[in-house]
């Protein structure tokens, strides 16, 4: 396998139309294989990576190798029904031999090996991506991952298990608190449980060029087990006029790329958001708006938009909603 450099394994988990049902996962000895090939520099999973047959993987388990992107995404079955304990021993191992030349990073949070991450060194990581279900306790977590001083890239893509006890959403930075945003050279953010009373925004850096505000996984495409109400994904949707504070309040004014996901409660106030957005970010250029019926959770309409002088400063709105639509 000389010539090998990128790896993509997709293993078969089933769900939908009555199946409940994991996959088997992939040995250890096949993901130490892969990863030992000295050439290679890309390794994608898709389902479940741990083999269920696997004792925990110790440390040591994984050779070094030049590997610049490594993205693990999860099936789309509640934590439960998987060995997260065992998942985060594997990926600590492997994290452990990695980390030096990983420029991309992606892992489901429910089985990220925080304790690694905090102690490792992150030389030339750029792009980090958790995803998952959403516990207020990964917040300080991510923001002890403050060592990674090259990030350019995160993104927070969270959601609630369908179960009948939700964990309150928390703010990532209390207003009051006196702590400065980790990532000064971030120019990339996306965020997916967006509270208008959290810190995070008025700490922005002033280079952050882009910043999505969204619901994860989108409500017309997303996944979800059909066989039981509980195990299906629930998301936090704000309405125009708690985006409209979000927005308003954010420090970093470059930004030339804006995604927001609302619900319309009111066209009025959808309208006067929207004229808001041309001097709070003077230099935005890319404007993608996705819009929900709160009740139903319907998508409206959705379009990305190149702002051109006939849109900003907006006057009136309907030039506006005929151009995106």
């Amino acid at each position: 396998m000389t010539a090998l450099q990128s790896v993509r394994l997709e293993e078969e988990t089933q769900y939908g139309n009555g199946l409940n049902k994991l996959g088997r996962g992939v040995p250890i000895a096949i993901i130490a294989t892969l990863l030992a090939v000295p050439q290679l520099y890309r390794f994608d999973a898709t389902g479940m990576l741990y083999h269920p047959g696997d004792p925990l993987v110790p440390a040591g388990t994984f050779a070094s190798t030049p590997l610049s992107s490594f993205t693990y995404v999860a099936p789309p079955f509640p934590p439960s029904k998987r060995d997260t304990v065992a998942e985060t021993a594997l990926l600590g191992a492997a994290l452990t031999a990695l980390h030096e030349t990983l420029v991309t990073l992606e892992l489901p949070v429910e089985s990220a090996p925080f304790g690694e991450m905090s102690t490792l060194q992150w030389p030339r990581l750029r792009d980090l991506t958790f995803r998952g279900p959403y516990d207020p306790a990964h917040l300080p977590r991510i923001k002890a991952l403050s060592h990674m001083s090259s990030l350019r890239s995160l993104q927070l893509l969270f959601a609630f298990p369908g179960t009948s006890s939700l964990p309150q959403p928390q703010p990532i930075f209390h207003l009051q608190a006196d702590e400065r945003f980790p990532w000064s050279r971030l120019e990339h953010l996306v965020v997916t449980i967006a509270l208008p009373e959290d810190g995070l925004w008025s700490r922005l850096p002033t280079n952050l060029r882009q910043l999505c505000i969204r619901c994860w996984p989108h409500h017309q495409t997303g996944y979800a087990l059909r066989d039981k109400q509980s195990d299906r994904w629930m998301q936090l949707i704000q309405d125009q006029t708690v985006m409209r504070s979000i927005t308003e309040s954010c420090g970093a004014r470059a930004i030339s790329s804006l995604e927001v996901h609302y619900g319309v409660k009111n066209l009025d106030e959808e309208i006067a958001f929207l004229r808001t957005l041309p001097s709070t970010f003077p230099l935005l250029n890319s404007l993608t708006l996705m819009r929900y019926d709160p009740p139903s959770h319907t998508l409206l309409w959705s379009r990305r938009q190149r702002p051109s002088p006939h849109l900003f400063p907006i006057k009136p709105i309907q030039p506006l909603v005929s151009s995106i639509l």
